[in-house]
């Protein structure tokens, strides 16, 4: 369980990531730079939500017998390689846009399994916050996908 849970903080950690690279990328207008900063601060703070649970009392983190550790490795070797492609290519502000939908629409998954799957009420709601999030970020991500469709054709 333990280490589940560690793998998710590191999702979270490499996402925050992602976005820390592309909110530097002078290449992106400020906009969408200011966007990547916000996303990557929220990602920080989803890991240190994690950070909480994992140094909980075993007792009150209960192991659960059936875990989505296939998906969650999936997700894990999906952000590994954004990451990798955000560092050495030369992303434009629309690949970045696309690579963060589809990042955040796998993480959703991942978290509302965890939700049905866990029989613990603190993580059920924990898992539960970090799909609202990542259904906020999918939001704002797509606005910026609409008003970089409308400005650039």
């Amino acid at each position: 369980m333990y280490q589940y849970l560690m793998d998710c903080r590191k999702v979270e950690e490499i996402t925050a990531r992602i976005y820390q690279l592309f909110a530097v990328n002078r290449i992106f207008t400020a906009e969408m730079r200011a966007v990547f900063q916000q996303l990557s601060h929220d990602e920080t703070a989803h890991a240190r939500q994690l950070d909480l649970v994992i140094q909980a009392h075993p007792r009150e983190v209960p192991v659960v017998a059936r875990i989505a550790r296939d998906k969650l490795n999936e997700v894990l070797a999906l952000a590994s390689g954004y990451e990798e492609q955000a560092k050495n290519a030369q992303l434009q502000e629309e690949d970045a846009l696309r690579m963060a939908v589809k990042m955040e629409r796998e993480f959703i998954k991942v978290h509302v399994q965890n939700v049905l799957t866990f029989r613990n009420q603190k993580l059920e709601k924990l898992f539960g916050e970090l799909a609202q999030g990542d259904q906020q970020h999918i939001d704002r991500l797509n606005a910026c996908v609409t008003a970089w469709n409308e400005k650039n054709t």
